[in-house]
């Protein structure tokens, strides 16, 4: 497929999160739940992002190292088990007024 065939795909104009449109999350990803998911993620599609030099291989590998760095691979279990460390990382990290 294209690029725009592509688009067309995965654009999302409705709440997928209501019982009436959620056949259009089945054609949906999901995202990486961590930053080390989303480094494992990175390494597996480089390539696409290397083709032409769009992106230099040393720029790949330093995100997917700093990535790795945050070591949270099982953060989502530790938020579900502990709603005082989750409300401490919404407060750190969500500027909410």
């Amino acid at each position: 497929p294209n690029a725009l065939e592509i688009a067309e795909k995965l654009y999302v104009n409705v709440n997928i999160h209501q019982e009436d449109c959620r056949d259009k999350a089945k054609y949906l990803g999901h995202l990486p739940s961590s930053c080390v998911e989303s480094a494992q993620a990175l390494s597996n599609k480089r390539a696409t992002f290397e083709t032409n030099n769009i992106f230099p291989s040393g720029t790949i590998d330093h995100i997917i190292k700093t990535l790795m760095a945050f070591e949270d691979s099982d953060l989502r279990e530790k938020l579900l088990k502990d709603s005082e460390l989750l409300a401490d990382l919404v407060k750190k990290n969500l500027n909410i007024k």
